[in-house]
């Protein structure tokens, strides 16, 4: 599996257990709509920004940063 298909479904993973929809993450963020579909599925690999503004609206910790991209 290749890191970009981790960090989709670490993503998943992490936002469900907070109880958040795509949509409502999207909203949170300003991110266009679909947008976290694809990054959960691996279409596309997220830029930074775009990592760094999902890691603020679910809160992440340090150990929650380094979980999305844990094998």
């Amino acid at each position: 599996m290749n890191i970009t298909k981790i960090l989709g479904k670490n993503l998943k993973e992490l936002r469900t257990s907070r109880g958040i929809s795509q949509l409502e993450l999207e909203r949170r963020t300003g991110l266009a709509a679909g947008t976290i579909s694809r990054i959960e599925h691996g279409n596309v690999t997220p830029t930074i920004v775009t990592l760094s503004k999902i890691s603020r609206q679910l809160e992440l910790g340090e150990t929650d940063k380094l979980k999305l991209i844990s094998f």
